[in-house]
């Protein structure tokens, strides 16, 4: 069965990288978000490559050790316990960082004043663009100026949801409970997503009709130039130019990386290019693997299932 997303998983998911806006006073470039298991279809997404270095938003899960850590490092008197009132001491902290101007909010322009050193003219462009999309995140009343409460409003949020005892503090043992459960429900509410987009007759399941026309418009979407094959250029991020290599944030070699071997995975002939043929055969391989009750039905636990064991075999390589 499901389980239910934890009432503190949508915010995440839906803040993604709001949450450790204000884990330094001086803001830093965010850690890059993991790379889809491969392109198209249920197991993946549409690999667009960057066109220029800039750090991008970070996994929900990510964030989830992030607020972790931030709580846990709240703890001035090191007694293993994080009361709200060490958290609140070091949030006022950050927020008056922020606060060049000593007027009681941030601005945008506060929130954005320290770009992350050794970032060309467009990567700067595009971390200032990510941190646009976080200040408005924050910013609850839309006002364009953020409060000390709309700032600190998602680490207040995590402390009451990890507070399960309600006793105004954090035990260790809360923090890590929290932590064990976080990757299964938003791994179940990701596998959700996923049958929803491409569930078309709102079942709740994907058939092996809608899954392969989900492939069709994957592989469509995938070949930019329309000459009915992916070029390796087409799935594979470029490498960026020697002045920008030192700027590159380490996950997105990772994440080039992973694309080159899943294009030589699916280039099963191996002539360089990916013909919707094999795309289209890769994706029975992977609709047959996520069937484990060969009914010929995909539910959202047996994408999860499949999603799991894809993270588990790219982890062990």
């Amino acid at each position: 069965m499901t389980p239910a997303p934890h009432p503190l998983a949508s915010r995440l998911v839906a803040i993604a990288g709001a949450l450790a806006v204000a884990a330094a006073a001086a803001p830093g470039p965010a850690a890059a978000q993991r790379a889809p298991a491969g392109p198209g279809g249920l197991a993946s997404a549409e690999r667009a490559p960057p066109r220029q270095p800039a750090p991008a938003a970070r996994a929900p899960a990510d964030l989830a050790q992030a607020i972790v850590a931030r709580l846990r490092a709240a703890d001035r008197n090191g007694d293993g316990v994080v009361d709200w009132s060490e958290v609140a001491a070091v949030e006022e902290a950050r927020f008056q960082a922020l606060d060049a101007t000593g007027d009681g909010v941030v601005s945008f322009f506060e929130f954005a004043a320290q770009v992350p050193a050794g970032m060309t003219q467009a990567g700067a462009d595009a971390w200032r663009a990510s941190r646009r999309a976080q200040f408005d995140a924050l910013d609850a009343d839309r006002d364009g100026r953020l409060t000390r409460a709309e700032l600190t409003a998602a680490v207040r949020q995590s402390f009451a949801q990890i507070d399960g005892d309600r006793d105004g503090k954090l035990s260790a043992a809360e923090l890590e409970a929290f932590l064990a459960g976080f990757a299964e429900r938003i791994a179940a509410m990701e596998a959700g997503s996923r049958v929803r987009a491409v569930d078309a007759d709102g079942d709740g399941k994907v058939s092996r009709a809608e899954f392969d026309a989900s492939r069709r418009e994957a592989c469509a979407a995938l070949d930019r130039d329309r000459d009915g094959v992916l070029s390796r250029a087409e799935l594979v991020p470029p490498t960026p130019p020697a002045k920008d290599a030192l700027a590159e944030p380490p996950a997105e070699r990772q994440r080039r990386g992973a694309a080159g071997a899943e294009f030589q995975r699916l280039d099963a002939n191996g002539d360089g290019r990916v013909t919707i043929a094999e795309f289209m055969a890769d994706g029975d391989r992977l609709f047959r693997a996520l069937d484990r009750d060969r009914d010929g039905l995909l539910s959202a636990d047996e994408v999860k299932a499949g999603l799991g064991a894809i993270a588990g075999a790219a982890g062990q390589r």
